[in-house]
């Protein structure tokens, strides 16, 4: 039946590479199956003042300074009367646990160091960037059942004709072959040969027969 056909072909779809094929998708795109970056992050909270402006552009001055390498982010929240909160190690994992300001300058970092201090809310901010740890690649054994699914989901088209042609060919049926690839496709019911056939014409009538057209 359709049905037992389109099961097979589930099936047979899961397995219709061979795992050398995967691990060299694996080894192509390898890029893709990495550690995240993960940052060691400190933050500045300080108050407003009475003139938020000066505050920033004092804060902008320290921010550079702190680049330098001639104060640091503890100094800096005495002056401004602030504290400096610490949040960890952030990842992919755990980075939308933090304000989504205070990620978007995280994220937009190159490397260690300040970011340019900003305002969120009532309070100026100045995030600063610890250590830095790069992405490194992850054996194919960490990520071979997610590799399987990316290989699949990449050549789904190629692997569905390879399997389906071989459906086909060993089915116990004797539908036509475009109705039965396209139900295994959309997972619809096909319809039968001659089911969609037109009606009889009513006695009395000639199929294909037009009305004369009307004299003018």
């Amino acid at each position: 039946s359709l049905i037992a056909a389109r099961r097979e072909l589930d099936e047979r779809m899961a397995s219709a590479f061979d795992d050398a094929e995967v691990e060299s998708f694996h080894r192509d795109n390898a890029f893709s199956y990495t550690t995240p970056v993960e940052l060691r992050v400190q933050m500045l909270v300080a108050p407003l003042g009475e003139v938020p402006e000066r505050s920033l552009r004092r804060l902008e001055e320290l921010a550079s300074e702190i680049d330098a390498g001639t104060t640091d982010l503890q100094a800096v929240a005495r002056e401004m009367n602030g504290r400096v909160e610490s949040l960890g190690w952030l990842d992919a994992a755990n980075l939308g646990d933090v304000p989504a300001k205070v990620r978007l300058y995280v994220q937009d970092l190159p490397r260690t160091g300040p970011t340019v201090p900003f305002r969120l809310g009532e309070s100026l901010m100045l995030v600063e960037v610890l250590e830095r740890r790069e992405p490194r690649p992850l054996p194919f054994e960490e990520v071979e059942d997610q590799v399987r699914v990316d290989f699949i989901a990449r050549h789904h088209q190629q692997l569905y004709e390879k399997v389906a042609e071989e459906v086909l060919s060993t089915a116990a049926f004797a539908f036509h072959p475009e109705v039965v690839t396209e139900h295994l496709r959309a997972g619809a019911p096909a319809e039968e040969p001659g089911g969609g056939a037109d009606p009889e014409p009513q006695s009395g009538s000639t199929r294909g027969d037009d009305p004369e057209p009307a004299a003018v």
